[in-house]
């Protein structure tokens, strides 16, 4: 397993020349503060209904829109597996 430390990084941004808000898209991804409803309602204390908004099942975190939500594992997940 690969450790990546921070100037791994710095030198990895430096290169590939990412711009500030994909870098910090990235960073927000990896932090798992993305702007989610679960996010919405926990952490900043909205009165939303954090349940994902296409299958109402599910709180709306990072890890179900990538892998569990069953509206988007019908169709879309099929295709983002394809392209790779």
């Amino acid at each position: 397993m690969t450790t990546v430390t921070t100037t791994t990084t710095k030198t990895y941004n430096n290169n590939n020349n990412l711009k500030a808000e994909t870098e910090s898209e990235i960073v927000a991804a990896q932090d798992q503060s993305l702007q989610t409803k679960y996010y919405a309602t926990k952490i900043l204390n909205t009165e939303t209904d954090s349940k994902c908004r296409l299958c109402q099942q599910i709180d709306e975190i990072i890890d179900h829109i990538i892998s569990e939500c069953p509206i988007l594992a019908k169709e879309q997940y099929i295709k983002r597996h394809d392209r790779v």
